[in-house]
C-alpha cells in the first residue's frame, strides 16, 4: 500500500470526521452533501501535534493558492479560515449588536444572495474545484483590502470585478494605481480608466466577470475626484474605442469562465453597454440645469404624507426579498411593477424606487417606470439609482458610529464599492426608528437576514476612515 504523508492523512481525517482546531478559531468545516454547497457540521477540538500539523498544511494551502494543485478538501478549509478571519474583521468595526459567528457565515454562503449562489449562478461551467478556487481567491482579496463580505445587492459581482482588474492593473505593471478609488487623485483616476479602455480587448479576454461590472468600474461616472469635463473625456473615448474596435471569436484564457463563449459575445455586450451608458449620461446631463435649479424634488405632497406612505409601502414589502412579506424572492411585485429576481437580476433599487414612488414622488424624464419593458435604469439599477438621486437632491456620505439619530424614516441610502466608491452595489430605505433613538430597521430586496439593525449594517461598510465615502444617503423631502 501506498505510503500517506502524515500530515495530509491527518489533514484529511480532521475534515471527515468533522474536526477544526481551537486554536486556529476555524470554526466549521464543511460536510460534502454532493453537490457544490456545503453544510456545516458540529465538530470537536485536536491539540498538540496535530494542531501544528494542520497549522502547516494551511499555511501551505495558503501559499499555493495561485497554482490549481489544490482538493476540494484543502479549498474548503481555507475557505473555513477565510471566513473567520472575516468575521474577526466584522467584529472590529461592528459594535452594535453584532451577529453570532453561526449567522454571520449563514447570511454569508446560503440564500439566494448568498457567496454559494453568486459563484453557481455566475460560473455554471466550472468544476466545483474551479468555483472553490475563484471563491477562496476572492475571500482573501476582501480580507487583504479589510473588506467585509455581504451578501446584499450585487456586491459579489462588483468586488470580484474590482478584484479580477486589480490583478490585471497588476499583470500590466499598473501597480501604483491598484487602490481605492477614493484614495486616488484626479489624474490617476483618470490614467486607469484610459489604460483599461485602451487595453480592452485584452481586459475582456483574460477576466471572466459579467462585462458590465467591468464597464461600471472603468468608466466612473460619479466620481468625486473628477470633473464633469474629464468623465465626458473618458466616456467619449470608451464609446470611440467600442465604435472602432474589431469583433474577434477568442476565449477567455486566465480566468476559465464560460469556456464555450467567444469572446466577440463578452466584445458585443461591452459596445452596447458602452453606447447605453453614453446615451443616459447625455440625457441625465441635459436634465442637470433643470435639477439644480429646483434643487430639490416637486413636492408634489407634504413631508408628512411621503413619510407615511412610503413607510407603509416599505413595512408591507421590504422586510423580507419576496413582496408581500413572501419569502419566496421571486414572486410577483404589486401592479404594475415587476420583481426583477425573476430574471436572475437584483431587485434592491427597483424596491426603493417603488417606495418613493408610493410616497408621492413624482416620476423624471430619466426615473421611470410604465411597464417591465419601458424603464428607466436609474428606477431598477443601483449605480444609476444613486447618479440620478445625488443629483436631484441634497445627499451625504455618512461614517457611522453608535448613532443614526440624524437620520430620518423614508431615507433612501445607497452602499458603495469599497473600491470604486462611484459605483452603488445596494440600495435600501429607513423605516422605523427604534425607541433608544439612535437605530433604524430598514426596508430592503436582494438583501440577508433581519432588517432591524440598520447601525450594524452600515458599521459593516466603515472599515477604512472616517471620512468614509462607501455610504451615502439622499435627503428625499427633508
Amino acid at each position: 500500500m501506498k505510503k500517506i504523508n502524515r500530515s495530509r492523512s491527518v489533514l484529511l481525517s480532521l475534515i471527515l470526521s468533522g474536526v477544526t482546531i481551537n486554536s486556529l478559531q476555524v470554526g466549521k468545516v464543511f460536510a460534502d452533501d454532493g453537490g457544490y454547497n456545503k453544510k456545516w457540521i458540529v465538530h470537536k477540538s485536536v491539540s498538540g501535534e496535530d494542531t501544528e500539523l494542520l497549522n502547516s498544511r494551511i499555511r501551505t494551502i495558503t501559499n499555493n493558492i495561485d497554482s490549481p494543485k489544490n482538493s476540494n478538501s484543502e479549498l474548503l478549509l481555507l475557505r473555513d479560515q477565510y471566513l473567520n478571519d472575516n468575521y474577526s474583521l466584522y467584529q472590529k468595526y461592528v459594535t452594535c449588536e453584532p451577529l453570532s459567528k453561526e449567522e454571520f457565515i449563514e447570511n454569508i454562503l446560503n440564500g439566494s444572495n448568498g457567496l454559494l449562489n453568486y459563484f453557481n449562478e455566475s460560473y455554471k461551467n466550472l468544476s466545483e474545484n474551479e468555483k472553490l478556487e475563484k471563491e477562496v481567491k476572492l475571500m482573501r482579496y476582501c480580507n487583504d483590502n479589510d473588506i467585509i463580505l455581504d451578501s446584499s445587492g450585487n456586491f459579489y459581482e462588483s468586488i470580484e470585478a474590482s478584484y479580477q482588474l486589480d490583478c490585471y492593473l497588476k499583470d500590466g505593471g499598473k501597480d501604483n494605481l491598484i487602490k481605492r478609488s477614493s484614495d486616488m487623485t484626479d489624474s490617476e483616476l483618470c490614467e486607469q480608466s484610459n489604460f483599461l479602455i485602451d487595453n480592452m480587448e485584452d481586459l475582456l479576454q483574460n477576466t471572466d466577470v459579467d462585462v458590465e461590472s467591468i464597464v461600471e468600474q472603468v468608466i466612473p461616472i460619479g466620481a468625486d475626484n473628477l470633473s464633469e469635463k474629464q468623465v465626458e473625456e473618458i466616456l467619449d473615448k470608451a464609446n470611440d474605442k467600442a465604435i472602432n474596435s474589431e469583433v474577434k471569436s477568442i476565449a477567455p484564457r486566465n480566468f476559465n469562465h464560460s469556456k464555450n463563449i467567444s469572446e466577440n459575445s463578452r466584445l458585443d455586450k461591452y459596445i452596447k453597454l458602452v453606447k447605453n451608458l453614453s446615451d443616459e449620461y447625455n440625457k441625465e446631463n441635459n436634465n442637470l440645469p433643470i435639477l439644480k435649479s429646483i434643487n430639490s424634488i416637486k413636492r408634489s405632497v407634504t413631508a408628512s404624507s411621503y413619510q407615511t406612505n412610503c413607510l407603509n409601502y416599505a413595512r408591507k414589502h421590504g422586510y423580507t426579498n419576496g413582496y408581500y412579506g413572501s419569502s419566496n424572492d421571486r414572486n410577483d411585485a404589486p401592479s404594475p411593477y415587476y420583481n426583477y429576481r425573476k430574471n436572475g437580476e437584483h431587485d434592491c433599487a427597483n424596491f426603493v424606487s417603488q417606495c418613493l414612488r408610493a410616497g408621492g414622488v413624482s416620476f423624471w424624464k430619466d426615473w421611470f417606470f410604465n411597464n417591465k419593458n419601458d424603464y428607466s435604469y436609474s428606477w431598477i439599477r443601483a449605480k444609476d439609482f444613486r447618479t440620478h438621486w445625488q443629483s436631484r437632491v441634497p445627499s451625504e456620505y455618512m461614517y457611522v458610529t453608535n448613532s443614526l439619530s440624524f437620520l430620518k424614516p423614508a431615507t433612501p441610502i445607497s452602499i458603495l464599492n469599497p473600491r470604486s466608491n462611484f459605483v452603488a452595489t445596494h440600495t435600501l430605505i429607513t423605516t422605523d426608528k427604534h425607541s433608544n433613538g439612535y437605530n433604524f430597521s430598514y426596508a430592503a430586496h436582494s438583501d440577508q437576514g433581519k432588517r432591524t439593525n440598520l447601525i450594524a449594517k452600515l458599521q459593516a461598510h466603515n472599515t477604512h476612515n472616517v471620512k468614509n465615502n462607501e455610504i451615502k444617503y439622499y435627503k428625499v423631502y427633508w
